[in-house]
């Protein structure tokens, strides 16, 4: 038996190893049987090498959507004050007899208004729509704050034990609805809800928290889905502006440009299923063809906001087409308004983003300062929890900067707990050609089939244009800080078309 199981292995092999010399990226066949059995072994690693990413022994709260929301004024007959999600590890699958704390700043000790869901976060309804269980194993709570003393305060679980503690403050602020049964005439209330997310943010004050219901925005022939240029409502990272998903629901936004900013800071975006390429449609070798829906756009999912948290949400292209210009999934610079500074990405699944002939200036996600030779100093963004899979647009997790007086951070980047599946160009990317001088940190993350063929004909991957693979890429020669890669695993790397 032992001879057998031996030499059935060794078959493997040879064939794995044929494959690979045939035309390992286009073969279907051999892509599906890698994905398949990675994916298999991902789980395993999952469950036992990295604590934070794997399954923790005592209830563990990684991260939330909203930090900052009033206490009272939700109007759902449920709860009282802002819904909050949560997501973390060890929470159990279900309730049970779990519970949802809130310490308030007076030290006053107060159970949730109300829970509306305990769940896997499998990406089912009535969580988001950002499978983090497949990839993290994380659970997903949602919440109501209770009626408490204004300030900070502190979030934490019991179930199985008392988790670690995330920072919440209560303040004043204003909630609001939309629903498909609404109407843009209304005042935005629960019971009298706006029909349209435009006309919300475009009527909501800063600070003000929407929660989204049974509407989708956006179609395949829109150039933008969700546009906030409302500057009277730009808001503060004490205030942040948040539009999320109300549980039980998911709301879609498709465009050529999904979720966008216009001089406005501090968005929170969370629990959104977007839909945003240039193209609608991809030859039989995944070149993009046809006319792009806008010419004077770019194309991206969701652009992030200065002191704004992207959190939870799932991104790709619209079905059947490809995003193929520049920027990414999840992007941001600060070449005409400041879009990047501390800002968090977290928990987001980005899925087969880009096709085969998706240009080498398109990235899965891309932060930059790019300040246009002012020379901007700004506080670093952090890339925390995510999972990325089946992505051809080059680089999964990049940041990237050049042009004299492009600026700089003035702290860390942190890119951390991501989990980075059949990636096109590096799973991590980190380069500047001009003088960042900001240290990284890359820990804790799961690189798995990633430094595919980016750019390329769809035939053979050494047709990529400017290949540039590996796990971990840290590259050209403006970095003067200290990288610190730690505690990664990386398994599968590829090569096709280096030089």
């Amino acid at each position: 038996m032992g001879t057998q199981l031996l030499n059935e292995k060794r078959i493997i092999n040879r064939n794995i190893i044929e494959s690979f010399e045939k035309n390992y990226w286009s073969s279907i066949k051999m892509r599906n049987y890698i994905t398949q059995h990675l994916r298999l072994f991902i789980l395993t690693i999952l469950l036992g090498v990295f604590p934070q990413i794997g399954v923790a022994s005592t209830p563990f709260l990684a991260f939330s959507d909203l930090i900052t929301g009033p206490d009272t004024g939700v109007g759902d007959g449920l709860g009282s004050g802002v819904i909050v999600t949560l997501w973390g590890q060890g929470l159990n699958s279900s309730q049970g007899s779990g519970k949802v704390f809130f310490t308030d700043s007076a030290g006053v000790k107060r159970e949730a208004a109300h829970v509306y869901y305990w769940k896997n976060s499998d990406g089912a309804l009535p969580s988001g729509p950002a499978n983090l269980y497949e990839s993290h194993k994380m659970q997903e709570i949602a919440f109501s704050i209770p009626d408490s003393a204004d300030g900070l305060g502190a979030i934490h679980v019991e179930s199985s034990g008392s988790s670690n503690k995330l920072p919440f403050t209560v303040r004043s602020g204003n909630i609001y609805h939309i629903k498909s049964t609404g109407s843009d005439s209304a005042n935005g209330s629960w019971g009298t809800p706006w029909k349209t997310v435009g006309h919300a943010d475009g009527t909501a004050s800063a600070g003000s928290t929407l929660y989204v219901h049974d509407v989708d925005t956006g179609s395949t022939s829109s150039k933008n889905g969700i546009y906030w240029s409302n500057s009277a409502a730009s808001s503060s990272l004490a205030a942040q502006f948040g539009i999320t998903a109300y549980p039980g629901f998911h709301p879609s936004v498709t465009a050529q440009i999904g979720i966008s900013t216009y001089n406005t800071d501090s968005l929170v975006i969370s629990k959104f299923d977007v839909y945003a390429s240039n193209y609608t449609s991809v030859d039989a070798n995944g070149q993009p063809i046809g006319s792009v829906i806008s010419t004077v756009a770019n194309t991206t999912g969701i652009q992030t906001s200065k002191d704004g948290r992207t959190v939870a949400n799932r991104i790709g292209d619209i079905v059947g087409g490809c995003a193929s210009q520049y920027q990414g999934a999840i992007s941001g610079a600060a070449k005409f308004h400041d879009y990047v500074s501390n800002h968090k990405i977290f928990g987001n699944e980005v899925y087969d983003y880009g096709c085969n002939g998706s240009t080498k200036l398109h990235h899965t996600t891309y932060m930059t300062i790019r300040s246009r030779g002012k020379d901007l100093q700004l506080a670093p963004w952090e890339f925390g929890y995510n999972y990325l899979h089946g992505n051809k647009a080059k680089f999964g997790i990049h940041q990237f900067d050049q042009d004299e007086g492009c600026g700089d951070l003035t702290g860390k980047i942190r890119i951390h707990n991501n989990v980075v599946v059949d990636q096109a160009g590096a799973g991590i990317s980190v380069g500047s050609q001009c003088g960042w001088s900001m240290d990284v940190e890359i820990e804790n993350n799961v690189l798995i089939n990633v430094g595919l063929a980016a750019d390329w004909d769809g035939v053979n991957p050494d047709s990529s244009n400017g290949p540039e693979n590996g796990g971990i890429s840290i590259r050209d020669s403006g970095l003067l800080g200290t990288m610190y890669i730690r505690n990664n695993l990386i398994m599968g790397w590829n090569d096709d078309g280096a030089t």
